[in-house]
């Protein structure tokens, strides 16, 4: 059951960080010319893609923490363990903060959107709002080369 909801959660990953490019990439394309009309619907159906797939990612998460045999069991019957076991504090305290942090901009960038649609000012601060989301995810995300590495895909039940 656990590697079965990592696998969905890496998948989820994917999901996030493609959607969060096409968001971006529209975004800026859009909040930073000079016209002055309405931003294009799929753009907004792009931020409600990345912000809902980011939720999704963060129900995903908490399973992984329910599982019997996860992380956060092993914490939960031992609490040193958080603060003497280095992989334990990355997944547990690091990645879930600075991923929860993400996750409230990406509503908000998201929100700020809809609401702004014919605000030159309110498009350029979802923008960055958006963009300081994604920032904070990729930082977040253990990529094969950082201290406490995971494959890109998962592809198969270990």
């Amino acid at each position: 059951m656990y590697d079965l909801t990592l696998i969905v959660h890496s998948f989820f990953r994917w999901v996030v960080i493609l959607t969060g490019v096409g968001l971006l990439i529209s975004l800026g394309v859009f909040a930073f010319r000079q016209a002055t009309s309405t931003i294009p619907t799929w753009s907004i159906l792009l931020s409600k893609i990345y912000s809902h797939s980011f939720s999704l990612q963060l129900i995903v998460g908490v399973f992984l923490f329910l599982i019997p045999g996860s992380v956060a069991q092993s914490v939960a019957r031992s609490p040193q363990l958080l603060t003497s076991v280095p992989l334990y504090r990355y997944f547990l305290l690091e990645h879930t903060l600075l991923m929860t942090v993400a996750l409230s901009l990406a509503h908000l960038g998201s929100a700020k959107l809809r609401k702004g649609r014919e605000i030159p000012s309110q498009l350029k601060q979802s923008f960055w709002i958006l963009l300081a989301s994604f920032f904070i995810t990729l930082v977040s995300i253990p990529w094969p080369f950082f201290r406490f590495a995971r494959p890109l895909f998962r592809l198969s039940l270990e």
